[in-house]
């Protein structure tokens, strides 16, 4: 679910080329598997709940520290329970993730800074009873 965030962000940048759209969304495919390796490969994150979605700092070409703020800020505000399957509303989460990506990025380049220690630790952690390995997020990173 990074098209919805991306696809949004282009009413503010709708200047944005084929190559920077495809390289953010790829980062963000990437992103979001390692995401789930640093979750020790377990679907405990998802039975808790949560579905992924996320991908502007590389599109918008955020530092490591924004970068880390606008994660930190998204994590946050985190939402779409699977609880809602099956409903009107899980269509509505896609769109919501994305409103608040957007959000996120648009607060991040406005200098609202999020603490960008141990945020996706903590998101890690509170996702995986215990079995995260956040190493696995950058360990490797852009190998095949």
């Amino acid at each position: 679910m990074i098209l919805p965030a991306l696809f949004a962000w282009l009413q503010h940048q709708p200047a944005a080329s084929v190559e920077q759209f495809c390289d953010a969304y790829v980062t963000g495919v990437e992103t979001a598997g390692r995401l789930r390796l640093a979750l020790a490969a377990s679907q405990q994150h998802y039975a808790l709940g949560y579905h992924n979605t996320a991908a502007l700092a590389r599109f918008l070409g955020l530092s490591t520290a924004a970068t880390a703020s606008l994660l930190g800020i998204a994590a946050t505000q985190a939402s779409g329970l699977r609880a809602q399957f099956g409903s009107a509303v899980k269509p509505l989460h896609a769109g919501l993730a994305a409103e608040r990506a957007v959000a996120s990025a648009q607060l991040t380049l406005a200098g609202i800074a999020g603490r960008q220690e141990n945020v996706l630790e903590s998101f890690l952690a509170a996702s995986s009873e215990g079995q995260a390995q956040p190493e696995k997020l950058t360990q490797n990173w852009g190998q095949p």
